[in-house]
């Protein structure tokens, strides 16, 4: 095999290299722990915002996540960030966190409420209250200047005592009783407040981990395969002419022209035959060869094989005759 298919298969293994190298790359950079599906959306409003509650239904003493959700297209405001106005009463804020994401121009901006509630206020003689926070407003300046308004509602959330009485049609059949029959909050599942999912290690981190550890593997792999290609075991032709005599050498581009076909490629290797036997002092095999070599019509093959037989058994001759 000569120097360039050795140098596109060079080039090849590091085609390898730096494509794995742009995997692992792209696979670090998508996003950080991927926690959240959010994607912006080109053409939506200036600013949107989404209220949230979990869980929906609760016993008293119990603690809320409340989560505000805004997405906010920095070209079209102003350069102060949107106000957040809400009010939770009568609940208490034990803990507030703030989130941002940004992606091109816009940003997620996600702050997250703890609450609970301990007041009188929270208890209901009935065993039960449902309670609905007030809307939730976002104030904002837009590019131009003027003052914007976003309002999201919260879902409704229903409260349960943890000492509710037996309710009165019941009392009856159970005044002889001695067993007590609480009053038990409707459970409700709502699979859209699921908690967020959580990773010992994160999902972005063994993937780029995992495509490194391919791209070391693969790159030994393809060392192993060159090693063991064909060119490594036998010699190039133009190595292999370079070890021969000169005369062996001539015959040897003779023959290949032979086979070749090539009316041109059998002239030349006839000529450099005739020039290298005259150096050698044959000069009746080298005036032969220059003959064919410039016949009118194109040497023809039969006429080649019985000129190199003529040049063998001549260096057999003098072979026997040295010995």
């Amino acid at each position: 095999m000569t120097q360039r298919p050795r140098l596109l298969f060079v080039v090849a293994l590091a085609a390898v290299g730096v494509v794995t190298t742009l995997a692992i790359v792209a696979f670090a950079g998508l996003g950080g722990e991927g926690k959240s599906a959010w994607q912006a959306m080109p053409g939506q409003a200036a600013v949107t915002a989404k209220a949230d509650v979990t869980p929906r239904t609760h016993l008293f003493g119990d603690t809320l996540t409340a989560r505000i959700d805004l997405v906010v297209d920095r070209d079209a405001v102003g350069p102060e960030l949107p106000k957040v106005v809400r009010s939770f009463a009568p609940y208490a804020v034990e803990r507030v966190t703030t989130a941002r994401r940004d992606a091109g121009r816009f940003s997620q901006l996600r702050y997250t409420f703890r609450l609970r509630c301990l007041r009188e206020a929270c208890l209901s003689t009935s065993g039960r209250a449902r309670v609905r926070f007030a809307p939730v407003r976002v104030l904002y300046k837009s590019a131009a200047g003027e003052a914007r308004v976003v309002r999201a509602s919260w879902p409704l959330v229903e409260l349960y005592s943890r000492l509710a009485s037996v309710p009165k049609e019941e009392q009856s059949s159970t005044q002889n009783s001695n067993r007590f029959t609480p009053v038990m909050a409707p459970w409700r599942a709502d699979l859209t407040a699921l908690p967020p999912v959580s990773h010992r290690w994160s999902p972005t981190l063994i993937i780029a981990l995992l495509l490194l550890v391919a791209g070391l593997l693969v790159l030994p792999a393809c060392v192993l395969i060159y090693l063991a290609l064909p060119w490594r075991a036998s010699p190039s032709w133009e190595s292999w002419l370079a070890q021969l005599p000169p005369i062996e050498r001539a015959l040897a581009v003779l023959e290949r022209a032979r086979t070749q076909g090539d009316g041109t490629a059998r002239r030349r290797a006839l000529e450099r035959l005739g020039m290298e036997l005259r150096v050698r002092g044959a000069e009746e095999l080298a005036r032969e060869a220059l003959e064919l070599a410039w016949t009118e019509a194109t040497p023809s093959s039969e006429a080649i094989l019985r000129l190199e037989q003529h040049i063998r058994s001549a260096g057999e001759d003098g072979r026997r005759r040295a010995a």
